[in-house]
């Protein structure tokens, strides 16, 4: 396969899909997702985050498995120039607020509990979205979770951006450049408080192609992973190694 001519991610996902929309892009959770199918999913997603309030620069953090979902977000939220900041899914309460807060998220994606985690518990013992210790946090999206409260389900997004037009979404897409942060990934905080480091679109396109290339990988290969997608090894080295050269991933919700 050619190298791609695109330098940012939504432009990635665009111009690999119009090569062989029908090639499967995604297998788990019970789900083979083809390149257009997701391209669809994620434009009807990023839609209904435009219109929930999501804007270019806004930090979105996500907090679940290796599910489908993980994927359709960051390539809506990429649509959107926001910025995906992934969350450790073995974070405690302390460690979730600090990232949250640190990194100034405006919007949280989560599912209710996971591995034995109860998310929206610890989101409740940081005192909830705009409190003194999230102020910035204004919207919080549940997967696969409670229908009440302030709470937005992952699955009314789509349904929220019908009114949203494609031109729309064009625009806000096309106004995204190679320079731009498209992920802040945290450290493990081992040797003191965890580091947010940004990743820009033209470095995650450029720079994984050439590890594919190395690889000898084709868009005849299919990753197995297992290793979670919110570190840099999933959603960065593995996630876009594979998607440059049209290859497909297939999901282990956990290890």
């Amino acid at each position: 396969m050619a190298q791609p001519r695109s330098r940012t991610l939504p432009a990635l996902l665009d111009e690999i899909t119009a090569r062989d929309p029908g090639h499967e892009l995604i297998v788990g959770g019970g789900e083979r997702v083809s390149y257009a199918e997701t391209h669809e999913r994620a434009r009807r997603l990023a839609k209904g985050l435009l219109r929930l309030g999501v804007r270019r620069g806004d930090k979105v953090a996500l907090l679940m498995g290796n599910r489908p979902e993980w994927l359709v977000i960051d390539f809506a939220v990429a649509m959107l120039g926001a910025t995906l900041v992934p969350i450790s899914t073995w974070s405690r309460t302390r460690e979730l607020g600090y990232v949250l807060d640190h990194c100034d998220a405006t919007t949280l994606i989560t599912i209710a509990r996971f591995a034995g985690q109860d998310y929206l518990g610890m989101l409740g013992e940081l005192g909830g979205p705009g409190s003194a210790r999230l102020p910035k946090l204004t919207r919080l999206v549940v997967v696969d979770g409670e229908r009440s409260g302030a709470l937005t389900p992952f699955d009314s997004l789509p349904e929220l951006g019908v009114t949203v037009g494609d031109a729309e979404l064009d625009a806000a897409q096309h106004a995204v450049t190679p320079d731009d942060v498209a992920y802040i990934l945290y450290t493990s905080g081992t040797t003191s408080t965890p580091k947010g480091v940004q990743l820009c679109h033209g470095g995650l396109v450029e720079n994984m192609w050439n590890i594919g290339e190395r690889m000898h990988v084709s868009e005849h290969d299919r990753l197995w992973l297992a290793v979670s997608l919110f570190w840099g090894l999933g959603c960065e080295n593995a996630l876009f190694n594979l998607l440059t050269h049209g290859g497909c991933v297939v999901l282990q919700e956990h290890f």
